[in-house]
């Protein structure tokens, strides 16, 4: 890749980007919240007639500092996990990588912002690092199949690990199920099966094997798969990146299985959860279409292309 300095300014500067973008979100919604308070108390002193001295520097020294600290605090809570990425990735990209796990971290923040080859040098550095560490190996096959769709490479790693007793077994299986896909479902469907025997408990385990009866349309084992995933994520109370992707594979299902309408519910939720995931609006317009909503599924077309043209 050329000029991986450059590349990595660019992650940075995208990164400070979007915390600058929330620092302004706490201000407004700070102020708009702070604003509405005001409103409130004038609103109620003029109703009941009640404008007094008292009033005024209640108003002035307690609720009006009041309704701001409120404001604060809530939002900030509220916006803290948006922070929290773009942050840590300014943290990992400020310091000088020593070992593969350091250069694991800074392709994962590649990754984030889309820059995918760069992605991929960061993991093949920590593998020149560490040949045997399992988990840049495991992140190097994944970068090269889901990213730049690379199978060959991939296809060796994943077989490698998924013979490895190790953390990384059940990762591997799982990814070796994906790559083997379209060439041989049988094997596939086997791989995936072994993986979740080896981690019952692994939800992205539970999610690949979901798309995967999906994209073979073993729709009936498929709807059974959305229960019981749904069921791991209750019990294991994750973060909202399954839920969301969740929600994706229940949009892709229900289409398949002729709800547009329940594709459009869930997509929606999808989108709530990741506004800026420019596939779930293509996927709702699709269903939109297939509803016979045509300005709802142009208006969804129009959100991917801008989403499209502000990340490339």
């Amino acid at each position: 890749m050329k000029d991986k300095h450059l590349t990595l300014e660019k992650v940075r500067k995208k990164a400070e980007e979007e915390c600058a973008s929330i620092h302004f979100l706490v201000y407004r919604y700070m102020l708009l919240t702070t604003g509405l308070g005001c409103v409130c108390v004038f609103g109620y002193m003029y109703v009941w007639n009640k404008v007094s001295l008292l009033s005024i520097l209640f108003l002035s020294f307690f609720v009006v500092p009041g309704s701001a600290l409120f404001a604060l605090l809530f939002w900030i809570r509220v916006l803290a996990w948006r922070h929290a990425r773009p942050q840590l990735i300014i943290e990992i990209l400020k310091k000088e990588p020593q070992n593969a796990d350091d250069y694991l971290n800074r392709s994962a923040v590649c990754y984030v912002y889309n820059f995918y080859e760069a992605a991929v040098e960061e993991c093949r550095t920590a593998c020149g690092i560490e040949p045997d560490n399992d988990l840049a190996l495991f992140s190097l096959a994944e970068c090269l199949w889901l990213l730049l769709h690379q199978g060959d490479e991939a296809l060796a790693i994943a077989e490698k690990l998924a013979k490895k007793e190790g953390s990384q077994q059940a990762s591997a299986l799982a990814l070796l199920g994906a790559i083997l896909t379209k060439k041989n479902p049988i094997e596939a469907l086997k791989c995936f099966d072994k993986a979740i025997e080896i981690e019952p408990n692994s939800i992205n385990v539970h999610l690949a094997l979901l798309r995967f009866l999906i994209d073979t349309d073993q729709l009936d084992r498929a709807a059974e798969a959305v229960t019981e995933t749904v069921k791991l994520l209750k019990r294991l109370n994750l973060g909202q990146a399954h839920y969301k992707e969740l929600l994706e594979l229940q949009g892709v299902l229900a289409m398949k299985q002729g709800r547009f309408a329940d594709a459009v519910k869930a997509l929606t939720l999808a989108i709530r959860q990741s506004p800026a995931e420019a596939k779930y609006y293509q996927l709702r317009s699709d269903a939109h279409e297939a509803l016979g909503n045509i300005d709802k599924a142009e208006k969804d077309r129009r959100k991917v292309q801008t989403l499209t043209e502000t990340q490339s």
